[in-house]
């Protein structure tokens, strides 16, 4: 930072000083005044820039902090090279001014940019950018709010980000749609993250992006249904020839949207969120992944302590497993049926047919805090404490005897209202996705 702008930054209250002199390289325009007190300092040819993100995220503007803005963009804008780009609620800000899509699409040295809110005035600035992009993140405004909703093409990036084929090569979509057909294609793109997503085509996912190597996807609620058996026509229609080279490395998603998926060309690392469990889906899935490496979250103890999941456990597609990693949601209804030990022994003698290097069981207390009781009644049988006097070293001692090939062990209890959070670590376990929320938790054993 030049000592101008340090002198500057002096001169005015600290909650502006930061758009003088960030420390973080970062910019962020919340208001009108920081426009105002931004585009007059940065305007100023002595002024080198000290950020490279720029974030606006001031609303609506008014005439004037449009033009003053605007201003910025097609002078002093052009010779900063910008790591990032970011506007919120992009309709609003790009509607205070009509020429402010062409203003910000001007920039040519941007390196990534994430646009929140994005509908026509937003999707008219991508087409026109002609910045050599890495990464874009996208989140559109919600379908019913969007007056190009009608288009197919509107809402699917693969169409929208054309100009930046060849310099891509991450995308996060939330409210996206890859339903149909577009041309562009992708080589660079390593990572796919898709939420709140249409039904996609896995043709146009593999057509598009044909270096893919992390895959997440999570169907809208809306897209997918209430109903298991309405899942199987749209699953149907991904049942083509076509997958990736490669199995990808990691794909994360809902079983219901990786169901639908059909991703017939494996993956050697798989996270399922159990969104809507049934044994055969999860199966179904399996087969079309074989992972070597398979983490299964949203969970409730009747999955695991049920006989469907010992048979789950002995089905031929998790042979190829080496790593496998549960989290179980403890409610009000855990252990209700047998009692929880009982319960936690099941799915222990579940897991006695697998032959894996490495697991993880993370079991997070959800209890509900409302439950009516009567003064003075006490429960027969209370999840909350039998969770509380639960023994975890035993327990995690009683899952080592029943499945002696884990070398690389970590087991985690967290969130109880009243037990600290309590784990158990053995082995090389650095690559484990419990072993990170232990050091969140701060309960990484000494």
């Amino acid at each position: 930072m030049s000592s101008s702008a340090s002198r500057s930054a002096g001169r005015i209250d600290a909650p502006h000083a930061k758009l003088l002199a960030p420390t973080d390289g970062t910019v962020e325009l919340l208001d009108e005044e920081d426009v105002r007190i931004f585009t007059q300092f940065w305007a100023q040819p002595k002024h080198p820039s000290s950020f490279d993100t720029l974030h606006v995220s001031t609303g609506r503007l008014s005439s004037n902090a449009a033009a003053a803005l605007e201003g910025y963009l097609r002078g002093p804008a052009l010779t900063v090279p910008f790591e990032e780009l970011v506007i919120d609620d992009a309709e609003l800000v790009l509607g205070s001014r009509p020429s402010l899509e062409s203003a910000f699409a001007g920039l040519r040295r941007i390196d990534a940019v994430d646009i929140k809110g994005a509908g026509p005035r937003a999707r008219n600035l991508l087409k026109s950018l002609q910045a050599p992009l890495a990464s874009v993140v996208l989140e559109f405004l919600p379908l019913e709010r969007d007056p190009g909703r009608s288009d197919p093409h509107a809402r699917n990036p693969i169409a929208l980000l054309a100009n930046f084929q060849a310099t891509l090569e991450s995308l996060f979509v939330c409210g996206g749609d890859i339903t149909s057909a577009a041309p562009a294609r992708y080589p660079k793109v390593l990572s796919v993250t898709l939420r709140n997503a249409g039904l996609p085509r896995t043709a146009h996912l593999v057509q598009a992006f044909p270096a893919l190597e992390t895959l997440q996807i999570h169907c809208s609620p809306t897209a997918l249904g209430e109903d298991v058996a309405a899942l199987d026509a749209p699953r149907a229609a991904n049942l083509t020839p076509t997958s990736w080279r490669k199995p990808l490395d990691h794909v994360h998603g809902t079983l219901s949207s990786l169901f639908v998926l059909h991703l017939q060309g494996g993956a050697r690392g798989v996270r399922v969120a159990a969104d809507m469990f049934t044994p055969l889906m999860l199966v179904t899935v399996l087969a079309d992944t074989r992972p070597q490496a398979l983490a299964l979250e949203q969970l409730r103890l009747e999955h695991v302590a049920d006989i469907t999941f010992g048979a789950l456990m002995s089905n031929p597609v998790l042979r190829p497993l080496d790593t496998l990693e549960l989290l179980v949601e403890l409610d009000e209804h855990a252990g209700m049926l047998t009692g929880l030990p009982r319960e936690l022994d099941a799915m222990i003698n579940a897991l006695r047919v697998l032959r894996i290097r490495s697991f993880s069981l993370t079991l997070a207390c959800t209890f509900s805090s409302g439950q009516p009781r009567q003064p003075g009644a006490v429960p027969s049988y209370s999840p909350e404490a039998a969770v509380r006097d639960l023994k975890f070293r035993e327990l995690a001692d009683r899952l080592r005897e029943a499945v002696p090939s884990v070398q690389n062990l970590v087991m985690l209890l967290v969130t109880h209202p009243t037990r600290s959070p309590e784990s158990v670590v053995v082995g090389q376990c650095e690559e484990l996705m419990a072993y990170r929320m232990c050091q969140i938790y701060s309960a990484v054993p000494a």
